[in-house]
């Protein structure tokens, strides 16, 4: 496979460029900062797209490689697979959807399977090459000529899937962490919870405890009966007396509200006291001023009296004053006397009428208050005594009551029993034969529960057997699987043991090559760790040599590993991995690139002149790309 040409309308800092890529070497030497990672990073989005996902980065590589400046998030690629078919891309990286052609123009997007993630397969399913094994094989990254664990792992596993299972997808560690994933799920273990060996284990025990509660069910529906009978009869009890209690509180309520009602003329009598009173009082005013005017003197005769003396005085001085003088004088004294007289004596008749007018009246109304007074006074003593005897006879009867059947026990002090103490005895014994009511809701509960756990034992055998089959099912299952894990680690293992051999002459022929013959002989051992023999027989781990030997192994590494797991023939993108190569491994592998895969698209990108001038000095042809 190779890429004939692309078109970059906007993919971070590049814009609007277009480039045509020929077989064997193609440089692109350009200056840091110019967008060499990017254009490597454009390639692989083409075929893969680009993830909007962080996947624990500090930013997404869609948002990463947003165009800086230009409107269109987008390009085109053109590509030839080695069967001679070629095809063209073009994507908006702002869509999931991309479009692909063949060279007749024909739209091949809906031919090709579509993941909800990634968008089309497309390229996997031309290349057999996933994203991942793309980018940790064919694009050899600045910086990242050494592989770490991570990287050569999932190298290695490439490896191992394409010889073991013929497949690169196919792998053995997933299918391994498939098995144990299935072991787990469909079956479960000791250390496992909510497995099916766990629930079944779950449920054979509690069918055993269930099998060993059936005498345990059975004493306890017998107690559960006895104590059902007792707190029926204290149910029973306790009622009874509750509605003794409640009709005695009735009857005194009852009696409560006829003395109640006396209060009625209790109040009528007071008042009839009060106004009795008050005329009392009218009375003995009036009885006052009946003593008082029968002790007052007639003024008239006074009057009477000292008209004589003045008369006798004047007839005494009559030869001083004259006799007719004495007589006008006298005549005026005797008529104001008689008249005086006349007066207090009509008054003193008239106000004695009165009196006796007023004591008569008042001692009617004294009368007719003291009579009623008395009667209402009778009236509420009878009454009284009326409801004293009732309520003696209602706590007759009810001890009465006490004293027959089960409340005779009880009996004692019923007579003397207080309405405060009734109205508590009602409160204590509702609460008490609620309580009651709830430990035999419960009883009932419990009885109903047994029965049923009971009534199921036959069922619950069913059940066991039941059980006990898919446990068998489940063991054979569990045997099938431990004995698929024994078969593919026993494959795993030989696969590295024929592999091993293999790449380590690869790696080693391809390491002598590139160093001149100076290092020929590499080792991989069962840790997937790479050795190298010295010249004097020492075998020692590779990070122990230079940092450019380091990356001659390590590139060999990835050749061969490109080589073994990848079947078209896929362009290899080299960018600055060549910083620690002096000039002599330079020429070495750029003479190892121009004679082992002429076959091959090998993309180089330099910040340098190095390869340029080496490759012109040696004569080999190239093709010079400018972003």
């Amino acid at each position: 496979m190779k890429i004939n040409n692309l078109k970059i309308n906007g993919f971070g800092n590049l814009e609007n460029i277009e480039m045509n890529l020929k077989d064997g070497i193609n440089l692109m030497s350009e200056k840091n900062e110019k967008g060499k990672s990017t254009f490597i990073k454009f390639i692989s989005g083409m075929f893969y797209g680009i993830s909007k996902n962080k996947n624990g980065k500090l930013i997404s590589d869609y948002d990463k490689y947003m165009p800086w400046s230009a409107k269109e998030f987008s390009g085109k690629l053109e590509y030839e697979l080695d069967d001679k078919s070629k095809y063209i891309i073009f994507r908006d990286f702002n869509k999931k959807k991309m479009q692909i052609m063949n060279e007749k123009g024909q739209d091949l997007s809906d031919k090709f399977d579509v993941d909800k993630s990634s968008g089309s397969k497309f390229f996997y399913e031309q290349t057999k090459m996933d994203e991942e094994l793309f980018e940790n094989t064919l694009m050899v990254k600045q910086g990242e000529t050494k592989l770490d664990n991570k990287q050569q792992n999932v190298l290695i596993q490439k490896i191992t899937n394409l010889v073991s299972t013929g497949s690169d997808n196919i792998s053995y560690q997933k299918a391994k962490e498939k098995i144990n994933k299935k072991l787990v799920e469909e079956i479960g273990s000791d250390r496992t919870t909510n497995r099916p060996i766990n629930i079944l284990n779950d449920k054979i025990k509690k069918l055993n405890e269930k099998e060993n509660k059936i005498e345990e069910y059975k004493n306890i529906l017998k107690e559960n009966s006895e104590n059902k009978k007792r707190i029926e009869k204290e149910i029973e009890n306790k009622n009874k007396k509750l509605e003794l209690y409640k009709n005695m509180k009735l009857k005194l309520d009852n009696l409560e509200d006829e003395r109640e009602k006396l209060k009625v003329n209790i109040d009528m009598k007071n008042e009839q006291k009060k106004e009795l009173e008050v005329l009392n009082n009218q009375l003995r005013e009036i009885l006052k001023e009946e003593d008082k005017i029968s002790k007052k003197k007639n003024k008239s005769m006074i009057f009477l009296f000292i008209f004589l003396i003045i008369i006798g005085i004047m007839f005494y001085f009559i030869n001083y004053l004259g006799k007719n003088i004495i007589l006008i004088v006298g005549a005026l004294i005797i008529a104001i006397g008689m008249i005086t007289t006349i007066y207090d004596f009509v008054k003193k008749n008239i106000d004695k009428k009165r009196i006796v007018k007023s004591k008569e009246d008042l001692n009617v109304k004294i009368t007719t208050i003291r009579e009623t007074v008395d009667k209402i006074s009778n009236e509420i003593k009878s009454k009284e005594q009326k409801i004293d005897v009732q309520k003696q006879i209602e706590m007759e009867n009810m001890q009465r009551e006490y004293t027959s059947g089960i409340l005779k026990e009880d009996s004692n002090g019923v007579l003397n029993i207080s309405y405060d103490r009734i109205v508590m005895e009602i409160c204590e014994k509702e609460e008490q034969i609620s309580e009651a009511r709830v430990n035999l809701n419960t009883l009932n509960f419990e009885k109903n529960r047994i029965e049923k756990e009971i009534k199921n034992i036959g069922d619950m055998e069913k059940e066991k057997k039941e059980i006990d089959d898919r446990k068998k099912e489940i063991e054979s299952l569990e045997k099938s699987i431990k004995l698929a894990q024994i078969c593919l680690e026993n494959a795993y293992e030989k696969f590295k043991e024929n592999l091993g051999p293999n790449l380590k002459n690869n790696i080693s022929k391809t390491m002598e090559k590139i160093s001149s013959g100076k290092y020929n002989n590499i080792y991989l051992n069962d840790k997937n760790e790479l050795l190298l023999e010295l010249n004097n027989g020492q075998v020692i781990p590779v990070d122990r040599l230079s940092m450019g030997t380091i990356d001659q192994i390590y590139l060999s590494l990835r050749f061969n590993i490109i080589k073994e797991t990848i079947k078209e023939n896929m362009p290899i993108i080299l960018d600055e991995v060549f910083a620690y190569y002096d000039d002599e491994r330079l020429e070495n592998v750029l003479k190892f690139l121009n004679k082992e895969y002429k076959d091959k698209q090998i993309i180089i990108l330099s910040c340098s002149s190095r390869e340029k001038d080496i490759l012109n000095k040696l004569k080999i042809e190239y093709n010079q790309i400018k972003i």
